[in-house]
């Protein structure tokens, strides 16, 4: 914090560090990664993460004979949540654009 004087009313003014916080979380470094990519790839993005999760890792995680096992939860569970891995790609993209087009110099 720096405090500046204009006349005579004292201004508190806030300098926020330009470095990045080093605990950036996933979601942080993957709306980065959006936000530096051409437009095409992020649709691209979406249809690989949906065949990925709906095709691609069920067959990946086989089924035990007899007894439970995390493997029988995950298959369904990869299923389930392919569209909606790919609906959060495609609405990090809007907000993506939308920060593209709200920051253009």
């Amino acid at each position: 914090m720096s405090y500046g004087l204009e006349g005579s009313s004292v201004m508190l003014v806030y300098q926020g560090s330009t470095m990045r916080n080093s605990e950036n979380s996933v979601l942080d470094e993957f709306f980065d990664l959006l936000k530096s990519t051409p437009i095409w790839f992020r649709p691209i993005l979406a249809a690989v993460v949906y065949i990925v999760f709906r095709f691609v890792m069920p067959p990946l995680l086989p089924s035990v004979q007899g007894g439970l096992d995390v493997r029988t939860i995950l298959r369904p569970m990869c299923v389930t949540l392919a569209p909606v891995l790919a609906g959060g790609v495609i609405l990090a993209w809007i907000f993506a654009e939308g920060w593209k087009l709200i920051n253009r110099r």
